[in-house]
């Protein structure tokens, strides 16, 4: 029999016309480390080129659905998205993500998630309002 393996952390690597898969497979085997999952369970990390409107409306349905625990983007990036984080109460959190093939990524973190602990394990941040 095959089960469905759930999310014990989702997270998301955004991108503006790059590919990040590398990103975001390196990245999951890292943060496999961090997080307490029972067997069942995935750190899943996907890779979003913002760029595809396809993937813009992906991500919005996420983030509407609170299927996104954590975001990771370039410093350029998160500057230039700044006013959309602050309308939807998305927030910077001081945990520095490692640097994967020379690109720094910074953190952000939803007002409401679904994986609570496995936020505060990875990133330390916890606050839920």
């Amino acid at each position: 029999m095959v089960f469905k393996k759930d999310p014990a952390l989702s997270v998301r690597v955004l991108s503006h016309g790059q590919n990040y898969e590398n990103i975001a497979l390196k990245l999951s085997g890292d943060f496999k480390q961090d997080v307490t999952m029972s067997k069942r369970q995935i750190v899943d990390i996907t890779s979003l080129d913002l760029s595809d409107n396809k993937n813009q409306d992906t991500f919005v349905a996420q983030l509407t659905g609170h299927q996104v625990d954590v975001i990771l983007l370039t410093p350029k990036m998160d500057k230039e998205m700044t006013p959309l984080f602050k309308k939807n109460r998305i927030y910077k959190v001081s945990w520095q993500p490692p640097k994967v093939n020379g690109v720094k990524l910074v953190a952000r973190v939803p007002e409401k998630v679904a994986h609570v602990k496995a936020v505060k394990q990875l990133t330390g941040y916890h606050a839920q309002k």
